[in-house]
């Protein structure tokens, strides 16, 4: 599992990039691709359990996390789980290959309540 050092702020936006590479460490783009978001329990956050990613497929591009994403509970840092998971062609294996992603990052709550 991958760690992004970058701590989110609660409420707020926050882009994960993602640089898909093969099994020979070349780019490709992703023929098809989906994300959920949870925390480190399992437990979807946002109803984000199954989002596919239909327009802008690249080898390199980033998952977009809204305020309704990045929440916390009673002002403690979270831990979020963003997995990502789809198929590519490989210029061996062919169509049809899987590849699963996941990236741990934190979330740093508000202080002082909400505006």
């Amino acid at each position: 599992m991958d760690t992004i050092e970058k701590v989110a702020q609660e409420r707020s936006g926050f882009f994960i990039k993602i640089d898909f590479y093969d099994e020979f460490d070349t780019a490709f783009v992703p023929t098809t691709l989906h994300w959920k978001l949870t925390d480190k329990w399992g437990n979807v956050m946002n109803s984000r359990s199954d989002v596919e990613v239909t327009v802008g497929l690249a080898s390199s591009m980033y998952i977009t996390l809204g305020a309704s994403d990045l929440t916390t509970i009673k002002d403690a840092m979270a831990a979020r789980i963003l997995t990502v998971w789809g198929t590519y062609t490989s210029t061996i294996h062919g169509t049809g290959q899987t590849f699963r992603r996941q990236a741990l990052f934190n979330i740093e709550p508000e202080v002082g309540g909400t505006v």
